[in-house]
This record gives C-alpha cells, sequence and structure tokens, in this order.
C-alpha cells in the first residue's frame, strides 16, 4: 500500500510540473498599470551570504502623462557612481529626457537639476514585452522570499543579461505580475532594483511629484552624463 501510494504521489507531482510547464510556456511578462507607485531597495550584492545594508528609494510612475520619477536614498549606486554625491538624488523621465535632481549639499561643480540625457524618457508600460524576453520558469527571489516569474532580456548577446523578475500567482505575499526585481549586470547587483511588491499602489499619482525645481525645465547639465 505504501509503495503503490508512494508511486501515486511521485506522477500526481510530474503531472502538475508537466501541467506548469505547458501552462507558462509562452508567457510573457506583466505590462505596468497606467500609474502606480512602488519602494525598492539597492545596494544589495549578488552573494547574499554577505552583510548588505540595503538603501532604500521610491518609483513613481504616470505613464498618461509620460512621466517617471525615481527616488534613491544617500549613498545608492546610482547618485555616487553617477552624480557623484552621497546624499540623496532623483531621477526624472519626461518628455524632454532625463533630469537628475540632487540634494544638498551639492558635488562641487554640480548644479542642483539639470536636464542629463536628451534621449532617455519614460518606460513604456509594455517595455518588458517589447524587448525580446525569455521566459525561464518560477523561481524563488532569496531576497524577498517571494516566488517568482524569471525573464532573461538576451537580445544584445551578453555573457551577464538584465533580467526581471515579477511576482507569480502561486505567492501568497506578493499580487500576481507585480515588479520582484530587475538586475543590471554591473557592480555585483548594488544598482539592481530588489521591489517590494507588498508597497505598490495602483492608483493616480500627485501630479507635484513631477514638478521640476524652478529654473530647470530644459536647462542642460554643464557636466557631460557618466552614464
Amino acid at each position: 500500500m505504501f509503495q503503490f501510494a508512494a508511486v501515486s504521489l511521485f506522477f500526481g507531482f510530474y503531472a502538475i510540473g508537466i501541467v506548469s510547464a505547458f501552462k507558462f510556456k509562452n508567457r510573457v511578462p506583466t505590462a505596468y498599470p497606467d500609474e502606480f507607485s512602488i519602494n525598492f531597495v539597492g545596494n544589495v550584492t549578488t552573494d547574499l551570504s554577505t552583510p548588505v545594508m540595503p538603501i532604500d528609494g521610491v518609483m513613481y510612475y504616470n505613464w498618461n502623462e509620460k512621466m517617471q520619477r525615481v527616488d534613491h536614498g544617500g549613498g545608492s549606486y546610482e547618485c555616487v557612481h553617477f552624480y557623484g554625491t552621497n546624499e540623496d538624488c532623483s531621477i526624472y523621465f519626461t518628455p524632454d529626457g532625463l533630469y537628475r535632481v540632487l540634494s544638498a549639499p551639492l558635488p562641487e561643480g554640480q548644479e542642483e537639476c539639470c536636464l542629463d540625457m536628451v534621449d532617455i524618457h519614460a518606460t513604456p508600460p509594455d517595455w518588458a514585452i517589447t524587448t525580446n524576453p525569455t521566459y525561464n520558469g518560477i523561481v524563488l527571489d532569496e531576497y524577498s522570499n517571494v516566488l517568482t516569474h524569471k525573464y532573461t532580456f538576451d537580445a544584445d548577446g551578453s555573457d551577464t543579461p538584465h533580467m526581471y523578475y515579477e511576482a507569480a500567482s502561486a505567492s501568497p505575499s506578493a499580487p500576481d505580475g507585480a515588479p520582484v526585481k530587475f538586475t543590471f549586470p554591473v557592480d555585483d547587483g548594488r544598482q539592481d532594483f530588489r521591489y517590494d511588491p507588498k508597497s505598490m499602489k495602483v492608483e493616480p499619482q500627485d501630479a507635484s511629484l513631477f514638478v521640476l525645481p524652478d529654473g530647470c525645465q530644459n536647462k542642460l547639465c554643464d557636466t557631460p552624463s557618466r552614464r
């Protein structure tokens, strides 16, 4: 009886695996809502066995206005590497291009706000769908302990491609399709966005969130971009 039960259990899990593989074989990433906000952390290395000091950030998104804002906490890779500051910094993706706003005290020779790159704009809601994703199956994100759908973007043929993880419906701790992680193949993972899917708020975003400081509109940065 025990042997029969064990065999039955094995084939039961095998059948579930076949159905799951068939169900998700052609899965594509979930498009962003038109408006939402979500918290994230950076500065987390890929080696999770080493101590990490996560740095908080927030992303605000309004595709109806083609606007996206990302706030990075002081000491984050974004602020330190690209703008030479240990203070907070914010990135505004607008129809004009990418603005960067720095917090005081400002680094020598740097302005508070300026237009950094005119050819970088807000990410379309379907960006992950239209950038040749490869579906890699359901995996557990070790940092957030959330079950996710994993996608790899290898259009450039890189040995270390960008990867995107979104919450799977099998995860009770996160809404299905919510962002969980986006990786950059640089600096041992410190630039990665590790989202908190439970913090995601799908709702109209206050217009004041996307207002630049006075005198910044269309003002090009004096210093060349480090991107």
